[in-house]
């Protein structure tokens, strides 16, 4: 729901107004990015100023990083360089963000074990990525995150529909997926930054990442990562 009534809107209004400029995809994921990696310095400083304006500028980088891919299909430039670019940069985002919301959290509570509960869910997510990665390389040759498959996606299954079946579970599962959305818990963070509850936004970070954490663990334990 973020992404289609905030986020979305406000990638196509800027999309618009470029894709009849020189702007290349490539060059809009370096932008968005830059903006992000600005607002994980700015949430590292542990200043209630700083972190309520980091927040929005990765708020912002969230907004924007759509507008390369509608750049991309509207001017027939897609690339395989530019889907790892704009995957990895973006992670690469994620990560920073969580560890700074750390030492933002100790730096405003005083209570140390906040930043480490950032550095370990940034380590987390690190190893989820670098094997997401390496499976994306090289089984399915390709830097699209769509072309991912896990271990219980099994020729022939259709996860989505099953997912889609109005049980208690597929309920709950659904209400976590949108938890761990990123349109969702950035927007969430920022307004947690907001209102000077960084300790809140770690720990929903943590929790995220350490799923992400157990769930690549089993699809490697599981012999995911084999072609298929």
């Amino acid at each position: 729901p973020v992404s289609r009534w905030i986020n979305r809107p406000i990638s196509t209004f800027v999309t618009r107004r470029l894709v009849g400029t020189n702007v290349t995809p490539n060059q809009m994921t370096v932008v968005a990015n830059v903006i992000g990696a600005l607002g994980v310095v700015l949430v590292f400083q542990g200043i209630w100023a700083t972190l309520a304006l980091g927040a929005l500028l990765v708020q912002l980088q969230s907004i924007l990083d759509g507008c390369d891919g509608e750049i991309a299909r509207l001017k027939f430039k897609s690339s395989k360089i530019g889907e790892w670019l704009d995957n990895v940069l973006d992670d690469q985002v994620n990560v920073g963000y969580g560890t700074a919301l750390g030492f933002a959290a100790t730096a405003l509570t005083g209570q140390w074990w906040w930043t480490w509960v950032g550095l370990g869910a940034g380590a987390a997510f690190m190893v989820h990525n670098l094997l997401y990665y390496a499976q994306l390389a090289f089984v399915h040759r390709s830097g699209n995150p769509f072309n991912f498959r896990w271990w219980f996606e099994k020729p022939g299954v259709d996860v989505t529909a099953l997912l889609s079946e109005p049980t208690l579970m597929n309920r709950i599962g659904g209400a976590f997926r949108s938890l761990v959305r990123r349109d969702v818990f950035l927007l969430a963070f920022l307004g947690l930054a907001v209102v000077g509850l960084p300790q809140i936004a770690v720990t929903w970070y943590a929790a995220i990442a350490a799923s992400q954490f157990v769930l690549i663990v089993l699809h490697v334990a599981n012999g995911g990562m084999r072609a298929r």
